[in-house]
């Protein structure tokens, strides 16, 4: 439940910041997919407060992006967090390190039945674009690697060799 109450104190923090005083500060919410940066996991609801070039964000969403089952060894919750910082350069790219949730996984253990949920975190390094579609709308597409190299990889490996998989994502949101 933490990241839940993260979440919305930064929303209630976001909207509240939208003033005259803070005309320079422009916050946004957003709601995205991708492969766990940014977003807090699969699928991720997030918010973003933007001044001039830098950003910060955090975001929460679920690690495996479906249900846990109902009887599991491991980390409790399917939910998971993520923060971090953005520098946009001239028309919409940007560069970015976070750190939250780079990996999550549902295995067995030898002896044991019951599945075993376990959730890695970690620091990615994203480059990406942002732009406006349309008013207050935006779309963001992001690509990047983690402090973890063998989270970059896909799993598993297929005819001894390991697939590149990088952080990707997609993006909608509305900045206020």
């Amino acid at each position: 439940m933490k990241p839940i109450r993260l979440f919305l104190i930064t929303f209630l923090l976001l909207i509240v910041s939208n003033t005259i005083i803070f005309s320079q500060v422009k916050p946004s919410v957003y709601a995205g997919v991708g492969t766990g940066t940014n977003l807090g996991g699969i699928v991720g609801i997030g918010g973003e407060v933007k001044y001039n070039f830098l950003s910060l964000n955090v975001a929460v969403g679920n690690a495996l992006g479906e249900q846990l089952p109902e009887h599991h060894t491991g980390a409790k919750s399917g939910f998971s967090y993520d923060f971090g910082c953005k520098l946009y350069a001239k028309f919409g790219v940007f560069g970015g390190i976070n750190y939250g949730l780079i990996g999550a996984s549902l295995s067995t253990k030898s002896g044991q039945e019951e599945l075993h949920f376990e959730k890695n975190y970690g620091f990615s390094f994203t480059v990406g674009y942002r732009r406006v579609i349309y008013q207050h709308i935006y779309g963001l597409a992001y690509a990047g690697l983690t402090s973890d190299k063998d989270q970059n990889y896909l799993l598993p490996a297929f005819f001894d060799k390991r697939g590149f998989l990088p952080r990707m994502g997609l993006i909608v949101g509305y900045e206020f």
